[in-house]
């Protein structure tokens, strides 16, 4: 099996869930990762709201580093 077989070619970060997903190559929506760390956060993060939002932004920057990844391991080819 192929990295692309597992995530697709492209995976993406839903908030709600904290979860990173891709569409593995049955086209069905495949669980990938799930940020974790909310407590670390809440304990350096007081403020509730900038918690939320900054354990939002670390998840689209792994998606967004995932999706790197594979564009750059696609170009090798």
């Amino acid at each position: 099996m192929k990295i692309k077989d597992f995530t697709g070619e492209k995976v993406w970060f839903c908030p709600d869930s904290q979860m990173i997903f891709g569409k593995n190559k049955s086209n069905k929506k495949q669980s990938l990762l799930v940020t974790r760390g909310w407590g670390f956060i809440a304990s350096e993060i007081k403020e509730e709201g900038k918690a939320y939002d900054f354990r939002n932004i670390f998840g689209q920057w792994v998606a967004d580093a995932v999706n790197e990844k594979l564009n750059l391991w696609e170009k090798k080819k």
